[in-house]
């Protein structure tokens, strides 16, 4: 835009689009990285599932790589390799029995969805031209214009499939936390309390920014 001399400067669309999307990237990179630093605090006091918590933790702080303006240091089949094998484990834990299959099959379809973003990622820098990486080259789902034709579809598909998914473990997740909890023998009284409420909220937020991620409102 040209600045004329004695009017004040003002953002044209294209500018104002940008910026209303860096600063969507900053808010969920932001959103990420507390989550995951508040899941691995968790897990190294042990409250909740050790593993569970790490598995959290870890994939808070790969989104919050993922959106980071300086570019993702963590090659994009590198973090596609990982939650592969994150994911299938959780996955064999989920078709088994007890108490731990619910929250294994979240993170085996969590860390299926960081599969996809990687993914994507690393198609969308190869159109490009440019490393994967980085803000909103974090990912190529919709609206990113990294992907077209029939896989783009597909793509389009699987990413509403994917953030309809997280808007409702984002919103179980924030109900959980006003179940009344009973109060237990006072020495354990204060670690069940923040495992039913602290968690939670951690995993809500974790779970929003990632429904954000797919419906591509950075």
């Amino acid at each position: 835009m040209v600045r004329w001399p004695g009017r004040p400067y003002r953002l044209d669309r294209r500018e104002e689009v940008s910026a209303i999307g860096q600063l969507w990237t900053a808010i969920l990179a932001v959103a990420c990285l507390g989550s995951g630093l508040v899941s691995l605090g968790l897990a190294i006091a042990r409250i909740g599932g050790v593993v569970s918590q790490l598995a959290h933790g870890v994939m808070g702080l790969a989104m919050a790589a993922m959106l980071s303006p300086w570019g993702d240091p963590v090659p994009a089949w590198a973090g596609a390799v990982a939650f592969a094998a994150s994911g299938s484990w959780f996955a064999l834990i989920a078709l088994g029995a007890g108490p731990a299959r619910t929250e294994a099959r979240h993170l085996a379809i969590a860390s299926a969805a960081m599969v996809v973003m990687y993914l994507t990622s690393a198609y969308s820098a190869d159109a490009a031209g440019g490393p994967a990486g980085g803000g909103h080259a974090a990912h190529g789902l919709p609206g990113s214009g990294g992907v077209h034709g029939v896989s783009g579809v597909l793509l389009v598909a699987l990413s509403l499939v994917l953030a309809g998914y997280f808007v409702w473990h984002a919103w179980t997740c924030t109900e959980r936390t006003r179940v009344p909890v009973a109060d237990p023998e006072p020495t354990v009284a204060l670690r069940t309390r923040t495992a039913a409420r602290v968690a939670p909220v951690a995993h809500a937020v974790m779970s929003a920014a990632m429904a954000a991620m797919f419906l591509g409102v950075m």
